[in-house]
């Protein structure tokens, strides 16, 4: 028989960044890396989630965090300047800080000037 075995390893090839894909076992736990056969994929489910249409210049906070959108990066914002952080850390929900109606003017083309320690990092 040609073609894919069930219990072979199976490589998934999606549009979508690393970061956009989660896949479960049968009770619901996340499975992380690795190589799984076609019998053990036909057992778990997938989401997939879209990257966010988060226009730079927004900021958003996760307990007393901030962080900013700078081109197509988060970035961890303090009083000493910005540096970079790890998407794959921050949570699925935050709490948005800027008002909507910037988000907007940014989603319009707008494109705010972010501060030299945002700049260097890029």
């Amino acid at each position: 028989m040609d073609g894919i075995h069930p219990g072979e390893p199976v490589i998934l090839r999606l549009p979508y960044p690393k970061t956009g894909v989660q896949l479960f076992d049968d009770e619901g736990k996340e499975v992380k890396g690795g190589l799984i056969s076609l019998d053990q994929l036909i057992e778990m489910s997938m989401t997939l989630t879209p990257k966010p249409d988060t226009k730079d210049g927004a900021m958003f906070q996760v307990d007393s965090e901030s962080y900013a959108v700078c081109e197509d990066r988060i970035l961890a914002w303090s009083f000493e300047g910005y540096r970079e952080a790890s998407i794959e850390e921050l949570p699925k929900m935050v709490d948005v800080l800027t008002p909507q109606s910037l988000v907007k003017t940014f989603a319009a083309g707008f494109r705010p000037e972010f501060h030299s320690s945002a700049r260097d990092l890029g």
